[in-house]
């Protein structure tokens, strides 16, 4: 049956693998490699087992790489062409993309998946279910971390739910990223816009009933995205938990027997030397031609292709890059990532935790081009997280001039900032203004609010790009905004991350910088805009005589709840503290993005009340509204 259907497949190569940095720094991520073989070289060989008729590799990111990489690709008997997207066009548009010829069914698998299945049994159980999607699943003990998916008795997806708290895990299978597409759903996907499967095109396709059914495959697989995944799938590979095209390693029998302290679960490269008395402890991977120097410890680390280690050094529970050399005597403790082509000069001993940025050089006397981001700070969901400690205010002005810099070399010179903090973090506001501020731009500082009021100020005062910062558990936030309010994209951190890690600007004693900050009141202009919606709902209903309660917690620390509660008061509305089943009950969350309104024994939700307004816009006047990817479903 799969010899008459002709299968064609997309490899997608294009993303910025931010979270692998420095190992990113200045190569794509399916380069990275799983002991001696590449991400792609990989995929790239599984796909051409499931007997496809040719392969397509979108790419974007150092796209020239990727493309001298297939050329020397062992998948010889398989056309297998490069194609590069000049605008990210996300998962499912970059596949529209790549598609070209006539075909029976598209497979795409992700570049940097790592996986240790056949695909020949989720193209058979495509076409034997007539499926439009087929999503090739995984179980995992954790599905916080990944997309999870939710399915019926008969293999029907039902839902997805992309990185879910632990209280709404309904299921620990998870998307692996790998898909088999009918042609006919590429009709669904929009031409040349960013357009993505999970978050756009398979909800799409189930509210309108298409067939979309879960493959779980049985056997290894890991996506090799974050740092903690790729040091995970070498030493499970060293291990040999699953088997890796390519594998070419000496046996730890043979490493024994020429005089090296080698534990089980060791993986060294055949074109690997070592020096005499080298200890290699288990859960450690030395690369292809890797020169490890006498006197040399590897305890629970990955080294990569092409480094050299001097004699006398000690690399521990550590990442290290590609063509990296490391001094002699030189010691890498638990947590260090060290980039490609990076220099350690003899003697240094790295802060635990410490990631070099690649092509860095770090030496003893603090006068070489060290350029680093450790693990105190990096991007998560919340934003650019700044670890508390002694140096914070110097971390919170060099990120401020960081995306300052940024920005307006993206764009022109200087940049517009709308800048709220929490309670506790005015101190951080005004050093994080300064910064912008010597960074070239203008600031509107918004003084005290929450996320919501920072995305209205945004919006309202019309900035290229907001920051509300926080302070929690000790630890110090900073989330950007972009003009329309919402989270900025991977494109964006990335920018600002490179900033941070190429010594972008130096400090100028004489630099004297015009005062371009202008003060507004996020809270205030919060307050007059609900004003002004009130007088336009009251013109509809009168408000004299309505009693709402917010419970008395709100009413001291939750500032929407402050503000809604005292614009709600000035139309004659009775605020209470303590609530009856006759009486609505507002409850806001503590960043103002979502409320519940709870009526007798039922309650509405955030999801209800933005649909209420959406349909009755016209009636309160509301011309425009920005709906973000992260808004509830019904928008």
């Amino acid at each position: 049956m799969l010899n008459k259907k002709k299968v064609s497949a997309v490899v997608l190569a294009g993303g910025f693998g931010t979270r692998l940095s420095p190992l990113t720094d200045v190569k794509p991520k399916p380069l990275v490699r799983i002991l001696d073989t590449t991400l792609l070289d990989g995929v790239l060989y599984a796909v051409k087992c499931a007997g496809v008729d040719d392969i397509v590799v979108s790419t974007h990111y150092k796209s020239e790489k990727i493309f001298k990489a297939c050329q020397k690709t062992k998948v010889s008997d398989i056309a297998v062409k490069c194609v590069k997207e000049e605008i990210p066009l996300g998962t499912a548009g970059g596949v529209k993309f790549c598609c070209r010829e006539e075909c029976d069914a598209i497979l795409v698998v992700s570049g940097d998946a790592v996986f240790d299945f056949s695909l020949k049994d989720a193209i058979a159980f495509h076409f034997e279910n007539r499926c439009d999607v087929t999503v090739v699943t995984s179980s995992k003990e954790n599905p916080t971390q990944y997309g999870c998916v939710v399915t019926d008795d008969d293999n029907n997806i039902v839902s997805f739910c992309e990185k879910p708290s632990w209280k709404r895990v309904r299921s620990s299978i998870v998307n692996t990223g790998i898909y088999i597409l009918s042609p006919q759903v590429l009709r669904c996907i929009p031409d040349n816009i960013k357009y993505d499967f999970s978050l756009n095109l398979f909800p799409k396709l189930m509210k309108e009933n298409r067939c979309i059914k879960s493959f779980l495959a049985k056997d290894f697989w890991c996506d090799a995205g974050t740092l903690d995944e790729y040091y995970y799938c070498n030493i499970s590979a060293a291990a040999k938990e699953f088997s890796v095209y390519g594998y070419d390693g000496v046996s730890v029998q043979s490493l024994r027997d020429k005089g090296i302290d080698a534990q089980d679960g060791v993986y060294v490269s055949k074109k690997t030397v070592l020096g005499r008395n080298v200890k290699l402890s288990s859960s450690s991977v030395v690369g292809l031609d890797v020169v490890v120097g006498d006197d040399c410890d590897v305890v629970s680390s990955v080294i990569g292709k092409g480094s050299k280690l001097g004699k006398g050094s000690g690399i521990y529970g550590s990442i290290i890059g590609e063509n990296v050399q490391i001094g002699e005597n030189c010691i890498i403790p638990e947590g260090c990532v060290v980039g490609d082509e990076s220099r350690i000069a003899d003697g240094m001993v790295l802060k635990a935790g410490t990631h070099v940025s690649a092509c860095s050089n770090v030496s003893v006397s603090g006068e070489g081009n060290m350029m680093f981001s450790d693990r105190e700070m990096f991007f998560v969901d919340d934003g650019l997280l700044v670890a508390d400690g002694s140096d914070l205010y110097e971390k919170m002005l060099k990120v401020a001039r960081a995306v300052s810099v940024s920005f307006h070399k993206r764009e022109r010179l200087g940049s517009s900032f709308a800048v709220v903090c929490d309670e506790n973090s005015v101190h951080l506001k005004n050093i994080f203004v300064s910064g912008l501020v010597k960074g070239g731009s203008v600031v509107a500082d918004c003084g005290i609010g929450n996320r919501a009021m920072c995305s209205f100020a945004v919006r309202k005062l019309e900035t290229d790009m907001g920051v509300f910062l926080s302070v929690s558990d000790n630890n110090a936030s900073v989330l950007f905004l972009d003009g329309k309010g919402e989270p900025i994209d991977e494109i964006e951190e990335r920018k600002i991350s490179k900033m941070l890690t190429t010594g972008f600007v130096k400090d100028d004693e004489n630099n004297s910088s015009p005062v371009s900050v202008a003060e507004v009141d996020a809270s205030g202009i919060y307050s007059i805009s609900l004003m002004t919606f009130l007088q336009k709902l009251a013109q509809t209903q009168n408000t004299n005589g309505m009693k709402v309660c917010f419970s008395k917690e709100q009413k001291e620390k939750n500032l929407s709840a402050k503000v809604l509660s005292g614009v709600l008061e000035r139309f004659g509305v009775a605020i209470c503290s303590e609530w009856d089943k006759n009486v609505p009950c507002i409850t806001i969350n503590g960043d103002g993005t979502a409320a519940s309104i709870r009526i007798g024994n039922k309650v509405v939700d955030h999801e209800h009340v933005c649909a209420v307004v959406l349909k009755n816009k016209q009636i309160l006047g509301i011309e425009k509204m920005s709906v973000g990817k992260d808004a509830p479903t019904v928008l």
